[in-house]
């Protein structure tokens, strides 16, 4: 999660176009006649926001990580600097970035193109778009954004569509005689299915066959209106897929099989053809500004991991103390107008969730638009805070709603006794075992839990009403824990209007009465800080959380040692490892009973099937 304030600088003198990011003139050296951008995406990951590394990482570095603000940022000054006389992206076969993102990413692309038309030529090139002939989709529907599209001759081109696996461990479970027992609200609010059922649930095969139709429509017209097919011959490539280079060329798929040092020359040639009087030199074509730079030459971004409501393992889940501060720093700074909250997460507590949907209405109230921008994943308590806002902006690939909430155990008490233990609980209290693992729910603290997930639902479903302006038939109708793409979300009255990051500043800017002219707002990123690696790698040297803000709450949790142990044996007996998200689930079992969260697994599978 982010949080990005915008101000109003004094106007007294024309804004100048936009220049590129001063990290990148700082760390490359840029042919002032011009240069050639390569955005490598094979040397970089692509992701949300910039972690801190573990100290070996800073010790030996491998991959950089690129925040995907930076990356669209870079690519759109960069369309605006008249010394950039072309753009070569070098792809992975697999991107391993969600929908959402590789569209935003594609937005960026567009206006690059945009701005610098006829004098900046746009090549995207790959080894090859998936090996072993799966996987490649991604990829190539970001590459199908750019003017021309080249893939070595040897190499795959394996647009093969979109497939979400769900494995379900209850046979395993029922195995060690433990016995998990859950309450939901609705029958789409199935992030514990996996350790209920043996198998999907009417329901789940149904929103699921909806989302991936919605996504892979997108997919479809995206490659269709970028490589100039018709749908109807892109869903035919997706079904014949994988393609061996040739097979992609006649098919249109691609513009020529190429090895890389020919696609670098390609841009230059590109280049000669756009502007015929004065092509460029030799050492115009070799430059390389690499916007790698940005990720070497930016200190990392940390993830807050303060109170995490699932007990620390997703780094993904929502902490609500920073972003808190966060608001109200930016609620009483008079300097501040309009904030712009980037959501990216599959939600988490209840309390949390409501507690920043609490400081973010209080923005509002205070006269400060906030426009939430949602990224891969806004669902559930990402989707809960987001109601709060001015207005949602959301890719058409983003998973969002999951309006529900999902409480539960794993009992082990049978599974312990298989093994000779027997456990003994004294309570002072009816509840006071409540939570344990040890123990099953009693008739009285079942009805308990009955009531405060139809009370924590009842709320969720009242501040969508409010939020939206929707009745509550309405909510009732779009609620029950299901998961909706972006696009789906606008139509329903869940998101107001489709883009990315840059859309939603825009539109902050429109509804707090700013000026939208370049340069005239002041944009600063609140949270999280920016803190540098030598800061990361020392506190990792005492022993301490590099993501935390200091105090208690910042220390490490002791190690999840029954959590850690039981998604060892599932990974294994699954054939995979656990996601963040269903390790979370572990986690907080570990402890006890989970307290109600609102949280979406199946969002969180679905962005990782892309």
């Amino acid at each position: 999660m982010r949080l990005l304030c915008g101000s109003c600088r004094r106007r007294e003198r024309a804004f100048p176009p936009p220049a590129l990011p001063a990290s990148l003139q700082a760390t490359t050296a840029l042919p002032a006649e011009g240069f050639i951008l390569e955005l490598d995406l094979e040397a970089s990951s692509v992701v949300e926001v910039t972690r801190s590394p573990g100290l070996q990482s800073l010790l030996q570095p491998g991959t950089a990580q690129l925040s995907l603000q930076e990356a669209t940022g870079a690519l759109r000054a960069a369309g605006g600097d008249p010394r950039v006389k072309g753009l070569l992206a070098l792809l992975g076969g697999q991107t391993g970035m969600g929908l959402a993102q590789v569209q935003e990413l594609r937005d960026a692309v567009a206006d690059f193109r945009q701005a610098a038309a006829g004098r900046a030529p746009t090549v995207a090139y790959a080894d090859a778009f998936g090996e072993g002939g799966a996987g490649g989709t991604a990829a190539f529907y970001l590459a199908s954004a750019f003017d021309v599209v080249a893939v070595q001759p040897g190499g795959l081109v394996s647009v093969t569509g979109l497939a979400a696996a769900t494995p379900f461990a209850r046979g395993l479970l029922d195995r060690w005689r433990i016995v998990p027992v859950f309450f939901a609200r609705e029958e789409y609010k199935s992030a514990a299915n996996f350790l209920r059922y043996r198998g999907s649930t009417r329901a789940e095969r149904e929103a699921l066959g909806d989302r991936l139709a919605s996504l892979g429509a997108q997919v479809v017209r995206g490659i269709a209106a970028g490589r100039g097919l018709s749908e109807e011959q892109v869903r035919r490539a997706i079904d014949g897929a994988p393609h061996l280079a040739a097979e992609a060329a006649a098919l249109r798929l691609i513009d020529a099989p190429l090895h890389r040092d020919q696609a670098r020359k390609l841009v230059s040639r590109l280049r000669e053809g756009m502007a015929p009087a004065r092509p460029p030199s030799d050492s115009i074509a070799a430059a390389r500004a690499a916007l790698t730079a940005l990720a070497t030459g930016q200190p990392a971004e940390a993830p807050s991991r303060t109170s995490p409501p699932l007990g620390g393992a997703s780094p993904d889940a929502i902490a609500s103390l920073p972003v808190i501060k966060a608001l109200r720093a930016a609620r009483q700074d008079p300097a501040v107008k309009a904030c712009v909250l980037r959501v990216d997460s599959p939600g988490g507590s209840a309390a949390a969730s409501e507690a920043i949907h609490r400081e973010v209405s209080l923005v509002v109230g205070a006269g400060k638009p906030v426009v939430v921008s949602m990224g891969n994943v806004a669902a559930s308590g990402g989707y809960y805070i987001a109601t709060a806002a001015s207005k949602i902006v959301a890719q058409p690939g983003t998973l969002t709603g999951s309006i529900g909430v999902l409480a539960g155990k794993l009992v082990c008490d049978a599974a312990l006794r298989e093994y000779g233990v027997s456990v003994e609980v004294v309570t002072v209290g009816r509840s006071a075992a409540a939570m344990s693992p040890l123990t099953p729910f009693t008739r009285h603290q079942r009805r308990r839990v009955e009531e405060f997930m139809d009370a924590t639902y009842a709320l969720f479903k009242q501040r969508v009403a409010e939020g939206r302006g929707l009745k509550p038939e309405a909510v009732a109708k779009l609620a029950k824990g299901r998961v909706w793409t972006g696009e789906q979300a606008v139509e329903a009255g869940l998101v107001d209007q489709l883009g990315g990051l840059q859309a939603a500043v825009e539109l902050a800017k429109r509804e707090a009465g700013l000026p939208l002219e370049e340069g005239a707002v002041e944009l600063r990123q609140a949270y999280p800080e920016k803190k540098s690696r030598l800061a990361a790698a020392l506190k990792l040297v005492r022993g301490e959380d590099a993501g935390g803000d200091g105090g208690a709450a910042a220390q490490p949790a002791p190690a999840p040692a029954a959590a850690a142990a039981l998604a060892a044996v599932m990974a294994a007996t699954l054939g995979r490892p656990l996601s963040g998200a269903e390790l979370a689930v572990l986690q907080q079992l570990q402890v006890g009973m989970m307290s109600p969260q609102l949280l979406s697994l199946d969002a969180v599978r679905l962005a990782a099937a892309i």
